[in-house]
C-alpha cells in the first residue's frame, strides 16, 4: 500500500500544530485600521439617503457625497462603479479610497457625517499621496 503524500492525521508522533494565541478580547481591532463594519454604509435606504438629502462634491479622482447627521456617528461607504473598469481596477480603487480615508486625521473622519466616496476612473491609476491629497481637499470643501 502507497503511503499518501500528504495526511489529515496529526502528523508524526508527538508532532503539534502550533497556533499562535487570540488576540485579547479588547485588542480586535487594529490600531489605525477603518473602523468596525457598523460604521459602514450597509442599507440601500442609507445610500438613498446621503444620494437625496447629501451635498455632493467632485474632484478629480472621486466625489464626495456627504450628510450631516448629529444624532448618530460617522458612516461611510466606498463605492467603485463598472466605468471605473474591470474588477481588479475597480477593487484598487475602493482599496486606495479606503488608506486614504484611514490616513485622514480622526478628528475630521469622526464627525457626525454619513459619507459616500464615488472613485471615478482616474483613481485606479492614481497612486496613493494623490488620492489622500485630493480626499482632504474634499473633506475641507465639506464644510463649507
Amino acid at each position: 500500500m502507497v503511503a499518501a503524500p500528504f495526511s489529515l492525521g496529526a502528523g508524526p508522533a508527538g508532532a503539534s500544530v502550533s497556533r499562535p494565541n487570540p488576540a485579547p478580547p479588547g485588542d480586535t481591532i487594529m490600531a489605525g485600521a477603518v473602523s468596525p463594519r457598523d460604521r459602514r454604509l450597509r442599507e440601500g435606504w442609507q445610500f438613498r439617503e446621503v444620494y437625496q438629502s447629501g451635498k455632493s462634491i467632485h474632484g478629480n479622482l472621486m466625489t464626495l457625497v456627504s450628510l450631516t447627521k448629529p444624532e448618530d456617528r460617522c458612516r461611510f461607504a466606498f463605492v467603485a462603479s463598472r466605468k471605473v473598469g474591470g474588477a481588479v481596477q475597480r477593487n484598487r480603487a475602493k482599496r486606495l479610497l479606503r488608506e486614504a480615508f484611514r490616513a485622514v486625521p480622526a478628528e475630521r473622519h469622526d464627525e457626525a457625517r454619513w459619507r459616500i466616496w464615488i472613485a471615478r476612473a482616474t483613481c485606479a491609476r492614481s497612486g496613493l499621496a494623490a488620492v489622500f491629497a485630493e480626499m482632504t481637499r474634499l473633506i475641507g470643501q465639506e464644510r463649507r
